[in-house]
């Protein structure tokens, strides 16, 4: 039996998807909101001279890939890829990303001569409360000569303590106990939690999108400062991280 013709199937009647209007509305409201927060937030400054040469470069790279069309199927391949990963693949990028972030924030600190030692009241507070604690006490007996100085940070009239709660000398402790640098602690947390914003941004979203959250809490410049310092940013931003995948998942 013969079907008409006006019935038959043909490639040449289809058409491709159009993003819907919504989608749509929200980059455009996206591209507005970031407008915005550039002229509020960034001042209207276009930023260093370096800055703006790389911007110039990765807009012609993107130029040239998008007009070639080879390499333009090949990104597209690509990005498919990166968006849409494996649970394998996503757990080994997240632990690619958590290195690649550790050697990072340690080479920049390098680079911009950023002091490794304590330099904050806090720091040296939570240095004193990691030794207490790496030997096993939460305070210590008072000291003798307690009467003679005294500090805000720093319990002196009855014991020898901290102000602060034990949770981020826990995380300190094992690097007191073991004579390692005490920035080497907030470091690798760092970048932790560099890794876990990837995971949480892929599982929410896709991988693109988890790539993106890694690479920009890698640019807040306040990030990148307290990797380094003996702080409870740290710990606190990996817990976080930690706790919301769990949720999550």
């Amino acid at each position: 039996m013969m079907t008409p013709a006006s019935t038959t199937y043909s490639p040449r009647h289809t058409t491709k998807p159009k993003a819907g209007s919504l989608r749509q509305f929200t980059a455009l409201l996206l591209l507005a909101i970031g407008v915005q927060a550039w002229i509020v937030l960034g001042r209207t400054q276009l930023g260093e001279r370096r800055q703006i040469v790389a911007a110039v470069i990765a807009v012609a790279i993107a130029v040239v890939m998008w007009c070639v069309r080879p390499w333009r199927d090949l990104v597209a391949r690509l990005s498919e890829r990166i968006a849409n990963p494996s649970r394998r693949g996503r757990l080994l990028t997240a632990m690619i990303v958590t290195l690649v972030s550790i050697a990072y924030l340690f080479l920049t600190a390098r680079h911009q001569r950023r002091d490794f030692s304590p330099m904050l009241h806090d720091e040296y507070c939570y240095l004193i409360q990691s030794k207490i604690v790496a030997g096993g006490h939460l305070w210590l007996a008072k000291h003798e000569l307690s009467d003679f100085f005294d500090t805000f940070h720093l319990i002196t009239d009855r014991v020898y303590a901290s102000k602060y709660g034990p949770g981020t000398a826990l995380f300190y402790a094992p690097a007191a106990l073991l004579h390692l640098p005490a920035w080497l602690t907030p470091l690798l947390l760092s970048g932790l939690a560099v890794g876990l914003m990837y995971l949480l941004a892929t599982e929410l979203f896709d991988g693109a999108s988890g790539l993106l959250a890694a690479l920009l809490l890698l640019s807040l410049g306040i990030f990148r400062r307290t990797s380094i310092m003996v702080m409870s940013q740290a710990p606190m931003l990996a817990l976080a991280l930690l706790a919301v995948l769990a949720f999550v998942y």
